[in-house]
């Protein structure tokens, strides 16, 4: 499909209310995008002629004494890697990340690229900043994509680069690296070694510095991918900031200069998110939510004038507006995600716990600062119910929104309960705002943010410290809930099996952004093991064949017509991030504990399914009177092993049978790609049962 022909779609389905939107937007841009050029023929860099210093204490370094030894056995071999530049990034593996390494390729294709050339305007200021790394440090290769060797060069500005500028290039690589999370677990480590290593902690802390000041003169502000995306840009500095802290917190004192440096780049990085939030379209989303926690926590570690509280108290604001809109009555993301859901928490959580180093008065200043006191072209409107929502979010005062984040943090413990990884349902890419995790154990990795969970991992450490009272008692208040119907989530259990199914409609107000066509979809866990699971989603833009793969119907556990959508998506770069159509339906006639009933349109016609599940086994009856002849899937998690028998198949874990399944039609098996994480993809083997027409009847002994 054309891009003129994306643009009459969207003409065509969307309101004029949202229409209207996207004019507004379009002439923003040609405003912005005036004033991007002129950025780029002078240097973008800030230079503070007087520096407030940077606030000490923000977050709090959780008690390294108290971390599981599994995890503390992890820690100098991961301190090493990030020593050495080698980085395990979005399913990678560890990688050197140098413009000297030779790229392995996606799908077979590579780029043979130069480095990028440091523009004119910014070249003497970036010779400055890079001279200042250590002797023998050699550069980062932040603006490459590893995997294809695809270099973006600094000759334009962040918001003009595409995002797919050739096959197999993935933007998502580039802005993982730049997210610096790895740079708050080096400080972990240095301090760990902190009295029986001196010379680990001052090579640990000669390497933070050297990443910034390579960073800061790679990649200039504004210029190239590293400023791309608001959202990244956010948690970058936020990371570094948090290793910031952690450092000093050993007593550790940093030099001026380098203290001065960075709070010229706490200032460059702050004001290009307010320059350029991502309110896509007009509609919110988790990138624009991620911009305003890292406008809060910038703010708070810049806590020194009526600017800095100003800016405090408009990112509090919004953030109670968009938990409003962005999250369901029933505590869920409105975007149909489940991974999306943890992330966007997290993000909630880590600019909360940054409020808790705030004194009263501090606090106070806050609420009371007016809209005139900003000038960084912002502006907020505050309303007794927001007023009364931030008092809840600084000191704990009962509001109406406390009840709203009781429920987002009850639907994160739901899908997080007694299972080795939450189910997965719409599009996974991995992400977290802080990453803290020295286990390869997912269990604690998925539930990092839980505090009544896990005591000892490093997450519930970090935000058992830094977390407000107030929401840690909120976690401590959390009932076991079990169905979840803005989403359209519901569980079936018993003492050693979980069922989660979904059955609900396209997020983002129906443009389905990070949805999957999985309407009556199931995943399947017995005993800890996820046994049925979800294919993931491997890619987006690097492959759009791919990205359409991985979240269409035929790679979701639900009966599907001959080769139809439930909705249907475009093919285009442009269309990778929403549904043309909204038109599935769902329903929930029934459900309780042990059953489930519901159905969908997505065909044109009525699809049934039925599950009911007894103490050793699972039926399933899949019913449709549409034309073209149904075709049911199971995928199977890759530590499975299937067998073939005269009644079905046979499955094993370990060498241990753990199910039978069999249907009232041939089954059939075939191999499909399972994705365990973002851009990491597998053989897996996947059972399927066809009939022309009527229902197919499913019998999973368990």
């Amino acid at each position: 499909m054309s891009r003129l022909s994306v643009i009459y779609h969207q003409l065509r389905v969307l309101p004029t209310k949202v229409i209207l939107k996207k004019i507004f937007r379009l002439f923003g841009r040609l405003v912005i995008s005036t004033g991007n050029k002129i950025d780029l023929s002078r240097s973008t860099y800030i230079h503070l002629t007087e520096h407030f210093g940077i606030r000490q204490n923000v977050f709090s370094l959780p008690d390294i004494a108290e971390i599981y030894e599994s995890e503390k056995e992890k820690l100098l071999d991961i301190a090493e890697n990030i020593l050495d530049h080698r980085f395990d990034i979005l399913g990678s593996g560890l990688i050197k990340h140098s413009y000297e390494v030779c790229p392995e390729g996606f799908e077979g294709t590579k780029y043979n690229m130069s480095p990028p050339v440091i523009p004119y305007v910014v070249e003497q200021e970036s010779e400055s900043f890079l001279s200042n790394t250590l002797a023998g440090y050699l550069p980062i290769a932040w603006n490459r994509d590893f995997r294809t060797g695809y270099v973006w060069y600094l000759d334009k500005h962040g918001t003009n680069i595409k995002p797919a500028p050739k096959y197999g290039v993935d933007i998502k690589n580039p802005w993982e690296l730049g997210r610096m999370q790895h740079l708050p677990k080096l400080a972990i480590a240095a301090i760990s070694m902190l009295d029986t290593d001196q010379g680990f902690f001052a090579r640990c802390l000669s390497e933070f510095k050297s990443q910034i000041y390579d960073f800061r003169g790679s990649c200039p502000p504004s210029m190239g991918v590293q400023w791309s995306s608001a959202m990244d840009v956010g948690i970058r500095i936020g990371n570094i900031l948090l290793a910031f802290d952690f450092f000093r917190s050993s007593g550790h004192e940093f030099d001026q200069k380098f203290k001065q440096d960075l709070e010229d780049m706490c200032r460059e990085h702050l004001l290009y998110i307010i320059r350029n939030p991502e309110y896509a379209e007009g509609q919110p989303n988790n990138h624009y939510f991620s911009n305003l926690c890292s406008v809060l926590i910038l703010s708070l570690y810049l806590l020194n004038d009526s600017q800095s509280y100003g800016l405090a108290k408009w990112a509090l604001v919004n953030i109670v507006r968009e938990i409003r809109r962005q999250f369901n009555s029933d505590g869920s993301n409105f975007e149909g995600s489940t991974s999306y859901h943890l992330f966007t928490v997290e993000m909630f959580l880590c600019a909360i716990a940054a409020t808790n180093s705030l004194t009263d008065e501090e606090k106070t200043m806050i609420l009371d600062t007016e809209e005139s006191s900003v000038d960084y072209r912002i502006v907020f409107k505050d309303t007794p119910e927001i007023i009364s929502d931030i008092r809840f979010l600084l000191m704990g005062d009962e509001s109406s929104i406390t009840e709203k984040i009781s429920q987002m943090l009850t639907f994160s413990s739901a899908i997080s309960d007694n299972i080795d990884r939450y189910p997965r349902f719409g599009d996974e890419d991995g992400g977290s705002y802080i990453d803290i995790n020295f286990s390869d154990d997912t269990t604690r990795r998925n539930r990092h943010y839980d505090v009544n969970r896990d005591p000892r991992s490093t997450y519930s450490l970090f935000f058992s410290k830094n977390l407000p009272e107030h929401i840690t008692k909120l976690f401590r208040g959390i009932k076991p809930k079990s169905f979840f119907e803005d989403i359209g989530l519901y569980s079936l259990y018993n003492d050693s099996v979980r069922i989660w199914i979904k059955n609900g409609a396209l997020g983002l107000y129906g443009r389905g952004g990070h949805n999957h066509n999985d309407n009556l979809s199931f995943v399947l866990y017995k005993g800890g093991y996820e046994i049925i699971t979800d294919p993931g989603s491997y890619v987006y833009t690097a492959e759009p064949d791919y990205r359409n793969l991985f979240r269409g119907t035929r790679y979701h556990n639900t009966p599907q017509i001959s080769s139809k959508e439930i909705n249907s998506y475009g093919e285009e770069t442009e269309e990778l991030f929403w549904f043309r159509t909204d038109r599935s339906k769902p329903t929930t006639d029934l459900y309780n504990e042990y059953s489930y009933i519901g159905s969908h349109k997505g065909f044109g016609r009525k699809m049934n399914r039925a599950f009911v599940l007894s103490d050793n086994s699972l039926m399933i009856k899949d019913e449709c009177k549409a034309k073209g002849g149904m075709v049911s899937r199971l995928h199977f998690h890759p530590q499975v092993t299937i067998r073939a028998s005269d009644k079905g198949v046979e499955l094993y874990i370990s060498g241990r049978r753990i199910a039978d399944i069999s249907a009232d039609t041939e089954l059939s098996l075939d191999e499909y790609w399972y994705s365990s994480t973002y851009g990491k993809k597998e053989r897996a083997v996947m059972v399927i049962a066809r009939k022309d027409i009527g229902q197919i009847n499913w019998s999973i002994s368990l």
